[in-house]
């Protein structure tokens, strides 16, 4: 009897790990499957500036649209806005739409902006997509363009970035007769070549 009992016991004790063994197995699987999401932050408010087509900007948070549908060269994307850091959309100059990343990426195709939503510190604007020529996500940035062998190409650059000592200024077109590397006597500007 008593070793009866002593196996009867042995088999609950052992049933009993197996369900505690079991618990923390599906708890891991389930630790182990809501990780990654877990891990992935959820987008907050996102800042914007928004230049329109007569040089107003809007500044505010940015409601409803939080992914920018473009088709590129490649097929259609949507691009999560709260990974960019600025969109120059597309004009009368300059036919196609560029993205900037805020990890340097770009991306350059069509889109169709219909219109987008600003809360502003005096309440909301509803604007037009046709009537914006660029919107910032991130702020003390501003577009420059430089002109290639394929055509204009957008950039984003700090704003407040100071000139370093030693480096001379650009200018995007020399005076005539001036080569690169000179320096303008009426001035004391060096010329640098606009293609470095």
């Amino acid at each position: 009897m008593k070793k009866s009992l002593a196996i009867h016991c042995f088999f609950v004790a052992l049933a009993g790990l197996n369900s505690v063994g079991d618990a923390q197995e599906k708890e891991a699987t389930a630790t182990a499957v809501k990780s990654p999401a877990a891990s992935i932050p959820k987008p907050g408010p996102l800042t914007v500036t928004v230049e329109m087509i007569g040089g107003q900007k809007i500044s505010g948070t940015l409601t409803e649209v939080t992914m920018l549908p473009i088709r590129t060269g490649f097929g259609a994307v949507e691009v999560p806005l709260a990974q960019v850091a600025g969109v120059k959309l597309a004009s009368a100059e300059d036919p196609s739409t560029t993205v900037i990343m805020k990890d340097g990426d770009s991306i350059t195709g069509a889109t169709d902006l219909k219109s987008i939503l600003v809360d502003t510190e005096w309440g909301s604007a509803k604007i037009n997509g046709s009537a914006i020529t660029s919107m910032l996500l991130l702020p003390d940035l501003k577009w420059t363009a430089s002109i290639g062998m394929s055509g204009k190409r957008w950039s984003l650059v700090d704003s407040k970035a100071a000139p370093q000592p030693g480096q001379f200024p650009q200018t995007s077109s020399l005076p005539a007769g001036a080569r690169p590397g000179t320096i303008l006597p009426s001035s004391g500007t060096r010329i640098v070549n606009p293609n470095q």
